[in-house]
This record gives structure tokens, C-alpha cells and sequence, in this order.
């Protein structure tokens, strides 16, 4: 009983790192994005002129 329980515990304390850590890598992802598109924007301006 009491294994299963820690079992189950474990379980949800990787379930919970592995949310973790896929959340900060679409952050920086997101974060990726908006740079490339901003320096779309400038080449864009620039080629405009």
C-alpha cells in the first residue's frame, strides 16, 4: 500500500518537472519568435528605403 502510494507520488512529481520544463522551453521558443519577426520587420524597413 504505502509503495503505491510513493509510486503514485513519484509519478506525479515527474509528470510535474517534465510540465515544468516544457513550459520554460516555449517561453524561450515564444521569446525566438518575436526576435525573428522584429528583425523581419527591420529587413523589411531597410529594404524599403
Amino acid at each position: 500500500m504505502i509503495w503505491t502510494l510513493i509510486g503514485i507520488a513519484t509519478i506525479v512529481a515527474v509528470l510535474i518537472l517534465l510540465t515544468a520544463a516544457v513550459w520554460k522551453e516555449k517561453k524561450k521558443l515564444q521569446k525566438l519568435e518575436e526576435q525573428t519577426q522584429e528583425l523581419r520587420n527591420e529587413l523589411h524597413r531597410r529594404r524599403n528605403k
